[in-house]
């Protein structure tokens, strides 16, 4: 996987700016490698400017995975 920050992979940093944010992340996977990833991302911050450039992408849509279930179980 390309490192592209301080040695950091992109998932790493997608985690390190959802916990700088404020977001509570349930990372998952099963892969030992991968799980250990997510766990080293406490090394590090991003800076101010760094988290502006990856607020920016935010095109306002919102994965609304409780509602599709809401809206399946209701056909049931």
């Amino acid at each position: 996987m390309n490192k592209l920050y301080c040695g950091k992979d992109v998932g790493q940093v997608i985690l390190r700016f959802e916990v700088q944010e404020g977001i509570i992340v349930f990372p998952k996977s099963v892969h030992e490698a991968r799980i250990k990833s997510n766990l080293n991302i406490f090394d590090y911050m991003l800076t101010s400017d760094e988290m502006a450039v990856i607020r920016a992408l935010d095109k306002g849509k919102v994965q609304d995975t409780a509602g599709r279930c809401r809206d399946a179980f209701k056909r049931l």
